[in-house]
């Protein structure tokens, strides 16, 4: 039942893609003319992102989700830098990407119901936006208190690997 359901879900995907390619290909523009102005190209990206995480909630398939949280932020990251100009950002921004990896693995584990990759999902998260903050505070060099003392960041998570190494049950 669950292998038959992903199938109709996969072959839903791929028609309506399908279709809105053949829409824009047999007439140019027609998608985007009835836009609003402020409508941007990192929209699109967006919405693919978003596409991959309907159908992961609509099929169960919650390893969609992780593709669809990276899309939707690459998307996000670009519609920043888009509306900001702000196109070196990327030099720390990049690191949001696998915290979407993240994102996308508590999503999928909840859409799923596999309760423990919540944790691992919370974990490279964190981690990675903590070296989104570490590497914001290198690259901008500006005189906010966080660009000053990031090393405390990663002072914080190395005293939590090391209370949860110390305090956790071994495992054989």
């Amino acid at each position: 039942m669950r292998t038959r359901r992903r199938s109709i879900g996969a072959g839903l995907f791929l028609v309506l893609i399908g279709a809105l390619f053949l829409v824009e290909q047999l007439n140019p523009g027609l998608l985007t003319r009835y836009l609003p102005a402020s409508f941007s190209w990192p929209w699109y990206i967006i919405g693919a992102g978003a596409v991959f995480l309907a159908f992961a909630l609509i099929t169960g398939i919650g390893g969609l989700a992780i593709p669809g949280t990276i899309i939707a932020s690459v998307g996000g990251i670009l519609y920043y830098q888009s509306i900001t100009g702000d196109w070196e950002s990327w030099s720390f921004a990049w690191a949001l990407v696998p915290a979407a990896v993240g994102l996308g693995i508590i999503l999928g584990s909840i859409i799923e119901a596999h309760w423990n990759g919540i944790k691992a999902g919370l974990w490279v998260m964190s981690i990675n936006l903590g070296l989104f903050v570490i590497f914001w505070g290198v690259f901008r060099r500006d005189s906010s208190i966080l660009a000053t003392y990031w090393p405390v960041i990663v002072i914080a998570f190395g005293v939590i690997v090391l209370i949860q190494a110390l305090f956790s049950r071994k495992r054989e």
